[in-house]
């Protein structure tokens, strides 16, 4: 628990750390998509949506990449494909997550003067806040561990200064599911959202 604390003091200082040099740092509203699947499930496809939002901080590096660091609620798991007659599958999992990315950018607009195309990668922690499951692979929904983290790679086209199309896959480094006898399941997915830089 007490580890759990520190980690939300640090984003909290990270935050306040923004506002004192709001100059330097870039504020950003995201809201999006997921379509995820898991291997183990004995389920194929991106079949299973949800959504996905909350806020990014961008912090310059270099003159074209940046450091950026975002708190999202994120919907994940996995289901039957739309039109099967089997629905006594699906795996609902809901994240807190916490992407750390640098992100480079190029195609310089200088008329409005903003970046055209970017593209990122780095890594996420995500903390599971719920899950629920009717999928007869999972004897027990507490058997999912609590902490994931995963790899992300990504691109983004800007239309102006304030709006942006971001496509992005993540994918599980580690299992996410364990039991006697079993451990299993790697998480992924693909995430297209829009972002509002303030």
């Amino acid at each position: 628990m007490k580890q759990k604390y520190n980690f939300f003091l640090y984003i909290l200082s990270f935050l306040i750390l923004g506002n004192l040099n709001a100059q330097r740092f870039q504020g950003s509203a995201v809201f999006g998509f997921n379509v995820s699947q898991i291997d183990g499930d004995e389920l194929i496809g991106f079949d299973k949506g949800g959504l996905t939002g909350g806020f990014k901080l961008n912090y310059p590096l270099l003159k074209k990449s940046d450091l950026s660091l975002e708190m999202l609620y994120s919907q994940r798991g996995s289901r039957p494909k739309l039109f099967s007659a089997d629905n006594n599958l699906t795996i609902n999992l809901n994240y807190f997550e916490l992407p750390l990315l640098i992100d480079y950018k190029d195609w310089w607009m200088p008329d409005d003067e903003f970046y055209k195309v970017g593209i990122e990668g780095g890594f996420s922690y995500s903390y599971l806040i719920s899950v629920s499951s009717n999928n007869a692979t999972v004897e027990d929904v507490n058997n999912f561990k609590k902490s994931d983290l995963a790899y992300i790679i990504g691109a983004r086209l800007n239309f102006n200064k304030h709006w942006a199309l971001n496509l992005r896959y993540t994918h599980g480094l580690f299992k996410i599911y364990e039991r006697d006898g079993y451990y299993g399941f790697i998480s992924y997915y693909l995430t297209a959202r829009c972002e509002y830089h303030f």
